[in-house]
């Protein structure tokens, strides 16, 4: 498996191929290739994180590998010898490209969690607005938290992790449906 820069090296210079890294039971598709894959090939969700290691944002898809064939259609695949999947597919429009990245919102970890269990950033003003000062109680945190909750950013284990804390927070102070 080539590194994060050596991905980003050979996207730079991408302006027509869909290339698909095996990771385990998946291929993966960075940058260009993970817009050029969703434009041609079908609609898989892109997430975007900050790399610290290469410096920059990165985006990516992913899909099981034995999935291609239902993706790519009657689109030319190449497996090449370094174990990529190359799909042709037509050029590459780059304002389209750079308004479509500028688009994704950041994953970033939540704070003690790992990066496993990150979520997008996505605010509002009135979400942050409620200082920490006015909660006084477990319930009224439990509250604002299911408040600032994003379940459309979330996956369906991030929301199964959710409720789980929830109902683990709700048992440890007592709220027997009192809420």
């Amino acid at each position: 498996m080539p590194t994060t820069a050596e991905i980003l090296a050979v996207e730079r210079d991408n302006t027509s191929r869909i290339y698909l890294y095996p990771e385990g039971l998946f291929l993966k598709a960075y940058q260009r290739s993970a817009y050029l894959f969703i434009r041609n090939c079908g609609a898989v969700k892109p997430t975007k994180k900050m790399i610290k290691a290469v410096g920059c944002e990165v985006v990516h898809i992913g899909f099981p590998a034995t999935s291609l064939g239902k993706y790519a259609g009657a689109n030319k695949i190449t497996q090449l010898e370094d174990s990529r999947v190359c799909i042709e597919c037509g050029d590459i429009d780059m304002e389209l490209y750079d308004e479509w990245f500028a688009g994704i919102a950041v994953k970033v970890a939540q704070p003690g969690t790992g990066d496993r269990n990150a979520r997008t950033e996505t605010k509002t003003q009135s979400q942050t607005a409620v200082p920490e000062t006015n909660i006084h109680t477990g319930t009224e945190k439990m509250l604002k938290e299911l408040l600032e909750f994003r379940i459309d950013n979330a996956t369906p284990m991030d929301c199964m992790m959710f409720i789980r804390k929830i109902q683990s927070d709700m048992s440890n102070h007592n709220c027997n449906g009192d809420i």
